[in-house]
């Protein structure tokens, strides 16, 4: 996921391509399914791909502009996260948890699974203009919860913060971020 918004330059646009481009190649052998990447701007995604050079295309050619914010993006796809290992955690499918299977015995009902692990890299300068790190911040700690609940090992999920330039707001609120993964028994 990658917030761009401040982004205005074309060398700084291309220095993160070129980031994009060296993160999936290295990422890519590692995960079947593909590699999605996100933006904080927009709804515009590129799902499940194999191809490095797709990925950099892809970000040489996004506009980048617009409100931005991680709730577009991240904190969807960490909360929904959460709620599988949650799930697993409760023994009662996701998908069941409302309405009528609900109401179905649970030995009739798949038993949930723990989710695949999870890389997140995140490229970004840390300044949001809708704000959002408190959206964000909650996910994290109740996703650290249920992890915890689940006894899951380090290697379930990674999120990584890989911050470009320097505005101070925006290293804080990064520092504030990678503080809340290092609580003890699980550093994210």
């Amino acid at each position: 996921m990658r917030d761009l918004r401040t982004i205005n330059r074309e060398q700084d646009q291309s220095e993160v391509a070129d980031y994009v481009y060296v993160l999936s190649y290295m990422v890519k052998r590692l995960d079947k399914d593909g590699i999605d990447l996100y933006y904080f701007n927009s709804s515009q995604s590129v799902e499940r791909a194999k191809n490095s050079t797709k990925l950099e295309t892809h970000v040489r050619g996004h506009k980048f502009s617009g409100v931005s914010s991680p709730e577009n993006s991240l904190v969807k796809k960490l909360d929904a996260y959460s709620k599988k290992v949650e799930a697993f955690v409760s023994g009662i499918p996701e998908d069941q948890s409302h309405g009528w299977k609900s109401h179905l015995p649970l030995a009739l009902s798949k038993a949930p699974k723990l989710p695949a692990p999870l890389s997140v890299y995140v490229l970004t300068d840390g300044v949001w203009q809708l704000g959002g790190h408190e959206d964000l911040e909650k996910t994290i700690r109740d996703l650290i919860k249920n992890l915890r609940a689940a006894k899951c090992k380090r290697k379930q999920i990674g999120i990584q913060f890989i911050r470009f330039g320097n505005n101070p707001a925006g290293i804080e609120r990064l520092n504030a971020l990678d503080r809340l993964g290092r609580t003890p028994g699980l550093d994210l």
